[in-house]
């Protein structure tokens, strides 16, 4: 995991508050809700953390399922509330996307 940002910090884009990294957990994007959903690669584990920015405390952490992917985990937001804006590392793991497709960087939300 980098520090660095893996989007443009655009004005008005529902990422820009949010961190790219906040402990071991690595942003996915932001839900319809406006809630930031983080993924722990380590834990295995999906992290929600308070649409509050400057919250340190997580206010969910959900272990998935041992054979679950990152993409299985942005499908399942998908279906529950939606998406308003992915991370580049979030497209990069959507379902049916291969590591060999990569990705122009122009990317749009996935709504």
């Amino acid at each position: 995991m980098t520090d660095a940002d893996d989007w443009d910090e655009t004005p008005g884009s529902a990422l820009e508050p949010f961190p790219s990294v906040r402990g071991t957990s690595r942003l996915l994007g932001v839900n319809t809700e406006g809630q930031p959903v983080y993924y722990d690669e380590e834990a295995h584990a999906r992290r929600d953390a308070p649409a509050d920015a400057d919250a340190e405390d997580w206010r969910d952490d959900r272990p998935l399922d041992e054979d679950a992917t990152v993409g299985d985990l942005l499908d399942d937001v998908e279906e529950s509330v939606g998406w308003d804006e992915l991370t580049d590392y979030a497209r990069d793991h959507l379902p049916g996307m291969d590591a060999d497709d990569g990705d122009d960087g122009t990317g749009g939300d996935r709504t």
